[in-house]
């Protein structure tokens, strides 16, 4: 069992750059001894193929066309918020 922190991760956009970052992040158990386990558990894409692709990931239990229902948009602007405070 890990006990390493879990970094969910929510994807805005589901094309050949969003299937690449996928891929690598299912082969992150090759690293040796990484800080924390990422996991891809959201996806958001307007396009039904694009989401249909991340479908078959096991670890994704968020597929839609909305960014806004997944809440990665409300992380990703905290995030920026706190990065342009602490420049």
């Amino acid at each position: 069992m890990s006990t390493k922190k879990i970094v969910n991760i929510g994807l805005i956009g589901g094309g050949l750059m969003g299937r690449e970052l996928a891929s690598a992040l299912a082969r992150w158990f090759v690293l040796v001894d990484p800080p924390v386990e990422a996991r891809l558990i959201a996806v958001a894409d307007l396009s039904e193929p694009a989401r249909e692709w991340f479908r078959r990931i096991p670890t994704v239990t968020q597929v839609t066309a909305s960014a806004e229902e997944t809440g990665v948009m409300q992380t990703v602007r905290f995030s920026l918020d706190w990065a342009s405070l602490h420049r």
